[in-house]
């Protein structure tokens, strides 16, 4: 399995922001729907939180806060997406042209 929050900002970036992973995709499909759980909160004094001031590079603050504290969170739609004519070099998500590609 792959995330797909780096290919989708890579393609953003390689598109000037101009392309989805949507867009790009010649099918996608929900594999599992969006779902609620209910999260324990961490076990850490409250008074630590705010020494909290990072999150992962496709993450938010609000996110990791809501994991930290605990309490029900939304998990995202699993989906599944087919890119054609497409390579993932190290950083880079590059679109072939067809006239390119060789059978």
């Amino acid at each position: 399995m792959i995330l797909t929050q780096p290919i989708q900002y890579f393609c953003a970036a390689a598109s000037a922001g101009h392309l989805e992973l949507e867009d790009a995709a010649t099918e996608s499909w929900t594999v599992a729907p969006a779902e609620q759980a209910v999260v324990q909160p961490a076990a850490t004094c409250k008074m630590r939180w705010p020494r909290v001031t990072g999150v992962g590079a496709f993450s938010t603050m609000e996110h990791q806060m809501e994991i930290i504290r605990g309490g029900p969170v939304t998990h995202n739609a699993i989906r599944a997406f087919v890119l054609e004519n497409a390579a993932l070099l190290g950083r880079e998500c590059i679109f072939l042209p067809l006239s390119h590609h060789t059978a």
